[in-house]
């Protein structure tokens, strides 16, 4: 059981990591539509991704090529 669990855990983080790169991006993607209606021009558009978000894939792709 144990070993199974050592299996299928960088699967299972990968795929989370997948998910939250995902959300992020569609995220991003309904927030430009409505900054072009509002016509703010004063105020840049968010980034597809924070910070936080691409060092987290970055450490999780490392963690998964030995």
């Amino acid at each position: 059981m144990n070993k199974l669990i050592s299996l299928l855990l960088p699967s299972i983080i990968f795929f989370f990591s997948l998910l939250t790169v995902s959300t992020g991006a569609i995220q991003f993607s309904q927030v430009v539509p409505a900054r072009k209606l509002m016509r703010v021009a004063f105020s840049p558009p968010p980034p597809p991704l924070s910070a936080r978000q691409v060092i987290f894939a970055v450490v999780i792709t490392a963690a998964l090529i030995p």
